[in-house]
C-alpha cells in the first residue's frame, strides 16, 4: 500500500506537468503556424506590387518606342505631302488655262522625287482618274485610279492632311507602296486630278531597324484596314506578307474602344509571344504604329527577384523553425527538472536513484557521498563503480588543484550555477549545465550538485548562432546592393545634363545640378529645404494648368506625362520649359519624379522657320517667273546651237571627206596635193574649235551633272589620237605606267579633252619633237592622271593665274581662240576632277587631268 500511494502520488504530480508541456507545444505550433502565413502574405504582396512596377516600366518603354515611331513616320509624311502641295501649287496656274505642259509637269516631278529619295514615285491623275504624268507612265498601259480609295477621298476633299492608302500594289511599277495623294485644283477651285506619291514598304521597314526590341519584342507598322505595311521582330527570322491583316482579337477590341492610341498584353497572333503591346495612330492617316515587348524580357528581373525573396523568406521560416525546436525540447527539459524536484520532495531517497538529471553529493574532499542512477548512467557507470570516488574521475576542465580549492570555498546556503564538462567512462567529453547548493547536515557540509547533459543543446546553439550569422550576412548584403542601386541612380541624376527633381507637395525634395542651373541658381541645394517653392518657378498664366496636371501625377490619375508651360527663372526672365513626370511612394506622402529640359531655343526656332517659310512662299513667285525667261532663253540658244551644229560642222566634216577622196587621186609630187592637204588641216581647225565652242556654249555650261560610265582607257587613248591628223599622231608617245583597264568617265567629253591638251602640245613643240601621254595612277587622291609632257617655250609667269581662263592666249603666234583649255577645265570639274601644269624639265610644260575613282 505505501508503494502505490506512492506511485499514484507520482502520476497525480506528474499529470499537470504533461499536461501544461502539451498546451505550450499547441500555442508554440500555432505560433509558427501564424509566422509562416505571415512571412508568405508580405512576401506574395511584395512580390506583386514590384511585379506591377515591372510592367509599369515595361508598358513606358514600350510607349517610348511607339510615340518615337509614330513622330518619325509623321515626319517623313509631312515631308512627302510639303513635296505634292509644292507641286500642286506650282501646277495650279497651268490647270487654269487647261492641260499643263508635259514637260514642265515631269520635269516638276523628277525634281522632287530627286528631293524625295525615299518615295518610288510621284505620279499625277486627270479628274476621272487616269494617270498622265509621272516615272513609267510613258512606257506602261492605260492605268486609272477612279477606284482607289484615297482617289475617292482625295476627289470628295475635306480631309486635314493628304489622303494615305494602302499597303497596296502599285499598278505601273508593281510595288508595295503606301500612297499619299493630295487633289489639283484649278483657279476656280475645281476639281482638276490628283497629285500622289508611293512610299515603298522598304521605307517603313528601314524606319524600323533602329528599334532596340530586347530578346523577343516586335514592332509593327499597318495600314488601311490594318493590313500589315512593315513588321519588325526580335529573334524572329520568318517574314510576314505584306498586307496581312491577322491581328489579335486585344488589338481590334482597343482600336474599336481607342482609335488613336491605347496599349494592351496580348500572344501576337502571327507568332504568339506575349508582350504588352502599345499602338499610336500617325496624325489623321489610317497608318498604326505597333510596339511590343515581351513579357519574359522585362520580367526575368522580376524573376530572379522573386527566387532571391523565396529563399530568404525560406530561411527566415527555418530559422524560426529550429528556434521554436529549441524552445520546445528546452521546455520539455524543465518539464522534466520539475518532475524530478517533486519526486524528491516526496522521498528523497526514491527520487535521487529516479532522477531525471545528474544528481550527486559530495563532501569537503570532493568524494561522492550519493548519487542518482541518472548521474551514473550519463557518465557511463554502474552505481557501484562509482560510490565513493574522487570528483577527479569525471570532472575534465579543472585541475586537481582548482577542485581542491573549490570545495574548500563553497559556502552553506550559496546556489551557484556554472558550466563544465565531463569525463564519461568511454572517454567521451561532455558539456554539462551544474547547479551546487551548498548544505549542512547532521554537521557535515555537503555539496548537492545537479548535472544536465546540454551537448546537444549547445550543439543547436552553435548551430543557431551560425544560422543567425548567415542570415545577418545576408542582410548586410541585401542592404549593400539597396545602398549601392541609391548610390548609382545619385550618380546618373547629378551627372545628367537633363534636370531631374523630386517634389513633395510644393517643395522639392531632390534636384541636380542641371535642374537648378535651369533655373539660375549655381548650386543644387539653393533650392532644396524649402528655399525655393515650386509655385514661384510656374509663370503665373500656366500655374493653374501645371497645379491639375501635378495634382493628377501625383494622385496616379495620370501614370506619366508630359507637359510644357512657361518658367520663371531667378533673375526674373522667362524660359519655355518641357517636363516628364511620373509619380512615385515617398515615406512622407504622394510625390512625383520627374526630367526638366529647356526647349526655349528650339521654339523660337521653329517660329523663326515657319516666318522664314513664310517669306520663301512670298519670293516664289518672282522666282518663278524669272525661271520661265530664262528657260525660254535656254530654249532660244539650244535651238541655235543645234541648228549650228547641223548646218555648219557637217558640210565642213563633208568637205573633209572629199577632199580626203580627192586627195587619193592626185599624184604625191603634185602640187595639189599639197594644197588639198592643208585644206584639210585648215576644215580641221575649223571643226576642232567648233567642237569647243559648242562644248563651252552648251554642256559645259550647263549645271546638270554628268552620268559617267566604265569606259576603256585604251580604247579613249586611240579615239583621241584619231582626232589627229596621221603626221601629228605619229608625234605622240605614249606610256601606259596604270594598270587600270576602265574608268569611270564620259568617253566623249573625255575625248574632248585629251584632244585639246595634245593638240596645244604638238602645236608649241618644235617640229618633229615628240610629246608623251603618260597614264598613271594616284593613291591619295585616288584618280587616273593623264600627264602629257611637251618640249614647247613653257607657260609665262603673267598668263599662268589666267590660263584656264575663257580667251586667255600665248604670245607665241599660234592661232586659236583661248577655247581650249577653258573646255578642259569644265570637263575636268563636271568630272569631279581637276587639270593642272608644270614646268617641264628641261624646258616646255606638263598638263595632268586628275579623273577620280572610287567614288
Amino acid at each position: 500500500m505505501p508503494a502505490q500511494d506512492e506511485r499514484a502520488g507520482s502520476a497525480a504530480a506528474a499529470g499537470p506537468a504533461v499536461s501544461g508541456r502539451a498546451g505550450f507545444d499547441r500555442r508554440l505550433l500555432w505560433f509558427n503556424l501564424l509566422l509562416l502565413a505571415l512571412v508568405v502574405a508580405l512576401v506574395g504582396l511584395s512580390q506583386w506590387a514590384s511585379r506591377g512596377n515591372f510592367v509599369e516600366r515595361g508598358r513606358v518603354a514600350t510607349e517610348n518606342i511607339a510615340a518615337v515611331l509614330a513622330q518619325s513616320i509623321g515626319s517623313e509624311i509631312e515631308r512627302v505631302d510639303l513635296g505634292l502641295r509644292n507641286v500642286a501649287l506650282d501646277l495650279e496656274a497651268d490647270l487654269s488655262h487647261g492641260a499643263p505642259d508635259g514637260a514642265r509637269v515631269e520635269a516638276l516631278l523628277a525634281q522632287q522625287l530627286a528631293l524625295l529619295p525615299q518615295l518610288e514615285s510621284i505620279r499625277i491623275a486627270d479628274a476621272q482618274g487616269v494617270v498622265r504624268y509621272g516615272r513609267g507612265v510613258a512606257e506602261a498601259a492605260r492605268t486609272s485610279l477612279a477606284d482607289r480609295d484615297y482617289f475617292v477621298r482625295a476627289r470628295d476633299g475635306g480631309l486635314p492632311g493628304p489622303a494615305v492608302g494602302g499597303p497596296l500594289q502599285a499598278r505601273i511599277s508593281k510595288q508595295w507602296v503606301v500612297v499619299l495623294a493630295r487633289p489639283l485644283r484649278d483657279a476656280r477651285g475645281g476639281f482638276a486630278g490628283v497629285i500622289y506619291a508611293n512610299v515603298t514598304v522598304a521605307r517603313f521597314a528601314l524606319l524600323l531597324e533602329a528599334v532596340d526590341l530586347g530578346r523577343a519584342g516586335a514592332v509593327s507598322v499597318r495600314g488601311s484596314d490594318l493590313a500589315l505595311v512593315a513588321r519588325r521582330s526580335a529573334g524572329d527570322a520568318s517574314a510576314t506578307p505584306v498586307g496581312s491583316r491577322t491581328v489579335s482579337a486585344e488589338l481590334q477590341s482597343e482600336l474599336a474602344a481607342r482609335p488613336d492610341a491605347g496599349s494592351f498584353v496580348a500572344r501576337t497572333a502571327l507568332d504568339g509571344v506575349e508582350r504588352i503591346s502599345v499602338y499610336r495612330r500617325v496624325g489623321t492617316t489610317p497608318i498604326v504604329v505597333i510596339a511590343g515587348l515581351a513579357s519574359d524580357d522585362f520580367l526575368a528581373a522580376w524573376r530572379a527577384q522573386t527566387r532571391d525573396m523565396a529563399v530568404l523568406a525560406a530561411l527566415v521560416l527555418a530559422l524560426l523553425a529550429a528556434s521554436s525546436l529549441l524552445l520546445q525540447r528546452a521546455w520539455a527539459g524543465e518539464a522534466r527538472s520539475a518532475q524530478a524536484l517533486i519526486r524528491e520532495g516526496e522521498r528523497h531517497g526514491a527520487l535521487l536513484r529516479a532522477a531525471g538529471d545528474g544528481l550527486h553529493v559530495l563532501d569537503r574532499s570532493g568524494r561522492l557521498v550519493e548519487m542518482s542512477d541518472s548521474f551514473a548512467a550519463m557518465l557511463g557507470y554502474e552505481r557501484a563503480e562509482l560510490a565513493g570516488q574522487h570528483m577527479s574521475l569525471w570532472v575534465a576542465d579543472l585541475t586537481p588543484e582548482e577542485m581542491a580549492r573549490r570545495m574548500r570555498v563553497f559556502e552553506v546556503g550559496a546556489l551557484v550555477r556554472f558550466g563544465a564538462r565531463h569525463r564519461r567512462k568511454d572517454g567521451r567529453v561532455l558539456d554539462v549545465e551544474v547547479v551546487c547548493l551548498g548544505v549542512r547536515i547532521e554537521g557535515e557540509e555537503l555539496l548537492f550538485c545537479s548535472s544536465r547533459d546540454v551537448t546537444e543543446r549547445r550543439a543547436q546553439a552553435r548551430e543557431l548562432e551560425r544560422y543567425r550569422d548567415h542570415l545577418e550576412t545576408l542582410v548586410a548584403e541585401r542592404t549593400e546592393q539597396w545602398r549601392a542601386s541609391e548610390v548609382r541612380f545619385r550618380a546618373l541624376a547629378e551627372q545628367s545634363l537633363v534636370g531631374v527633381y523630386v517634389q513633395l507637395n510644393n517643395e522639392y525634395r531632390f534636384v541636380n545640378d542641371a535642374f537648378a542651373a535651369i533655373f539660375g541658381y549655381a548650386r543644387a541645394q539653393d533650392m532644396l529645404d524649402g528655399r525655393v517653392r515650386a509655385h514661384t518657378l510656374i509663370a503665373p498664366e500656366d500655374l493653374d494648368h501645371v497645379n491639375e496636371v501635378s495634382r493628377r501625377v501625383i494622385s496616379g490619375e495620370a501614370p506619366m506625362t508630359r507637359l510644357e508651360f512657361t518658367g520663371v527663372r531667378r533673375d526674373g526672365s522667362r524660359i519655355t520649359l518641357e517636363t516628364f513626370a511620373s509619380p512615385i511612394h515617398d515615406a512622407e506622402g504622394p510625390s512625383a519624379i520627374g526630367l526638366l529640359l529647356d526647349v526655349t531655343v528650339q521654339r523660337r526656332a521653329e517660329a523663326e522657320r515657319a516666318a522664314a517659310l513664310l517669306r520663301e512662299q512670298g519670293l516664289r513667285a518672282g522666282a518663278e517667273e524669272q525661271a520661265r525667261s530664262l528657260r525660254e532663253l535656254l530654249e532660244q540658244r539650244e535651238e541655235f546651237l543645234r541648228v549650228l551644229a547641223h548646218e555648219v560642222r557637217q558640210p565642213l566634216n563633208n568637205a573633209s571627206a572629199a577632199l580626203q577622196s580627192a586627195l587619193s587621186g592626185l599624184p604625191a609630187e603634185d602640187g595639189a596635193a599639197e594644197r588639198v592637204t592643208r585644206a584639210q588641216a585648215v576644215i580641221r581647225q575649223i571643226v576642232d574649235s567648233l567642237d569647243n565652242t559648242l562644248a563651252a556654249t552648251a554642256l559645259l555650261a550647263s549645271a546638270q551633272g554628268l552620268d559617267p560610265r566604265d569606259a576603256d582607257v585604251g580604247a579613249l587613248i586611240e579615239l583621241s589620237l584619231g582626232d589627229l591628223d596621221a603626221a601629228r599622231r605619229s608625234r605622240v608617245r605614249i606610256e601606259r605606267v596604270s594598270s587600270t583597264r576602265t574608268a569611270s568617265m564620259d568617253i566623249g567629253l573625255m575625248r574632248l579633252a585629251l584632244r585639246n591638251v595634245l593638240g596645244n602640245a604638238l602645236a608649241y613643240s618644235p617640229a618633229g619633237s615628240e610629246v608623251v601621254l603618260r597614264v598613271v595612277d594616284s593613291d591619295e587622291p585616288l584618280a587616273l592622271v593623264f600627264e602629257i609632257a611637251d618640249r614647247g617655250p613653257g607657260i609665262p609667269a603673267e598668263l599662268m593665274p589666267r590660263l584656264f581662263e575663257r580667251g586667255a592666249r600665248g604670245s607665241h603666234g599660234v592661232p586659236g581662240h583661248g577655247i581650249g583649255l577653258h573646255v578642259v577645265r569644265r570637263v575636268m570639274e563636271l568630272h569631279g576632277g581637276s587639270v593642272d601644269v608644270q614646268p617641264n624639265t628641261p624646258q616646255g610644260a606638263v598638263f595632268r587631268l586628275w579623273l577620280p575613282q572610287g567614288q
